[in-house]
C-alpha cells in the first residue's frame, strides 16, 4: 500500500476500480456467447441429421452458416457502434443472441435453422469486434492489460461450457439420444438465460449518462461511495 495515498482516497479508488470491473465483466458476457455459440454446434450435428433427414452437405453448411453471420457482424459492428456507442451496440449482439438462441431450439427446418444462427453469428461478430473495444475504453491505463483478458477468458469459459451441455444432454436423457428428450439444439437452452442476463447488465451500465463512456458515472459512484461509508 502506497502510504502517500490517503484512506478516503484509496477506499475512492476501490469502488472505481470495482465499479469498472463490474462493467469490464458485464462486456466479456459477448464473449462468453461467442465461445459458446461457436462451440454448442458440435453436440447437435448428429440430431440434426437425424431430425431433418439432411445430406452430409446440407449439415455442413448448417453448421457453417454462423460464420457467414459473423463476418458480416464483424464488418458492419464498427459503423453500428459510431452510430448508436458501443454500450448500445453490445445490447444489440444480446439481442441477437438471445433471439438465434429461441429460434435455432425451436426451428422446424433446416432453412429456419440455418437462418437463425446467421442472425446468432452476427452477434458473435459484433460482441468479437465490441467487447474488448469496451474494455479497453473503460480500464484504467494500469489495468487495461489485465481487464481486457477477461475477454478471452470467457470465450474460453463459453466453450469448455458449450461442450460440457452437449455431454450432459446425452449423459441425462435416458436412451442416450438427444433427439428424444430436448431436440437436436437443447443446448442453446442457456443461450436464453446467458442472452437475457447480458441484455439486462448492459443495459444498465452508464445508465443516465449523456454520454458514451461510463467513466464519469464511476468517478460519481467513487465520490458518493456506498452508503453506510
Amino acid at each position: 500500500m502506497d502510504p502517500s495515498v490517503s484512506a478516503p482516497e484509496l477506499k475512492r479508488q476501490r469502488r472505481r476500480l470495482r465499479f469498472i470491473l463490474q462493467i469490464a465483466i458485464s462486456a466479456a458476457l459477448g464473449g462468453f456467447l461467442f465461445g459458446y455459440d461457436t462451440a454448442v454446434i458440435n453436440g447437435a450435428v448428429g440430431a440434426i441429421g437425424e431430425v431433418f433427414k439432411v445430406s452430409s452437405g446440407d449439415l455442413g453448411r448448417a453448421v457453417a452458416s454462423a460464420l457467414i453471420g459473423s463476418a458480416i457482424g464483424a464488418l458492419a459492428a464498427g459503423w453500428l457502434s459510431d452510430r448508436i456507442g458501443r454500450r448500445h451496440s453490445m445490447v444489440v449482439a444480446a439481442v441477437l443472441f438471445l433471439a438465434s438462441a429461441i429460434g435455432s431450439a425451436l426451428a422446424q427446418s433446416l432453412t429456419s435453422l440455418i437462418v437463425w444462427r446467421v442472425i446468432g453469428g452476427l452477434g458473435v461478430g459484433f460482441a468479437s469486434v465490441l467487447a474488448p473495444a469496451y474494455i479497453a475504453e473503460v480500464s484504467p491505463a494500469d489495468q487495461s492489460g489485465r481487464l481486457e483478458s477477461l475477454q478471452q477468458l470467457a470465450i474460453v469459459v463459453g466453450i469448455f461450457l458449450a461442450l460440457l451441455f452437449d455431454y450432459a444432454i446425452v449423459l441425462f436423457t435416458p436412451d442416450r439420444n438427444p433427439v428424444s428428450a430436448v431436440g437436436p439444439q437443447g443446448g442453446m437452452a442457456l443461450d436464453v438465460v446467458v442472452g437475457g442476463v447480458a441484455c439486462n447488465a448492459l443495459r444498465g451500465v452508464g445508465a443516465g449518462d449523456s454520454g458514451k463512456s461510463p467513466l464519469p458515472r464511476a468517478e460519481r459512484v467513487a465520490r458518493a461511495g456506498p452508503s453506510g461509508d
